[in-house]
């Protein structure tokens, strides 16, 4: 008996696109006077905002240049940019620490206690946010550093508001006993 093969025929069209028609078509001085103005106005909120919610104003700074680009490569297609950014920082954030919870918990396994590395500690109210879950974090930023409504900030989160009056509540609660 004798097996046939199906053979699938696909067939590639390669167009070469000349880089000055792109640059024709879609003009960068409409697209980047606009970006660049959105930019400076944000750009200082954004990293407050990501240094409260990580505590480490470089770290901030590197995951609000990354929420940038990702704004960046969807300029034209956003209705509400500066949603957009707010969502990405502190999506970004939450992968932040993540990351950190992981490799802290690898390194504990391997490293030696007492030749743990200290850093110096910022202010009370930022060790205090520190200590606080993500959540309770980022609804205690969102509503009192970001001044969003707790229907803005279920909507960014994705949670019911209600979740987000009951987190405020305990976050603010636990705060009261981290600085008491």
């Amino acid at each position: 008996m004798m097996q046939r093969a199906n053979r699938l025929s696909v067939e590639i069209e390669l167009e070469i696109v000349d880089p000055m028609a792109i640059a024709q078509a879609a003009p960068v001085t409409r697209v980047m006077p606009d970006f660049a103005a959105f930019y400076d106005s944000r750009r200082h909120a954004m990293v407050r905002l990501a240094a409260l919610l990580v505590g480490s104003h470089t770290a901030a700074e590197e995951i609000v240049q990354e929420a940038f680009v990702r704004v960046y490569e969807r300029w034209g297609r956003l209705d509400e940019p500066a949603a957009y950014l707010r969502v990405v920082v502190v999506n970004r954030c939450h992968s932040w620490h993540r990351r950190r919870r992981v490799a802290r918990a690898h390194q504990d396994r391997y490293r030696d206690h007492d030749s743990a590395v200290h850093h110096d500690r910022p202010d009370e109210m930022a060790d205090a946010l520190r200590r606080l879950s993500a959540r309770r974090r980022t609804v205690l930023v969102l509503r009192f550093y970001e001044h969003l409504t707790t229907a803005e900030i279920a909507a960014e989160m994705q949670i019911s508001e209600s979740t987000v009056r009951s987190t405020l509540h305990r976050g603010l609660e636990q705060m009261k006993g981290i600085l008491e």
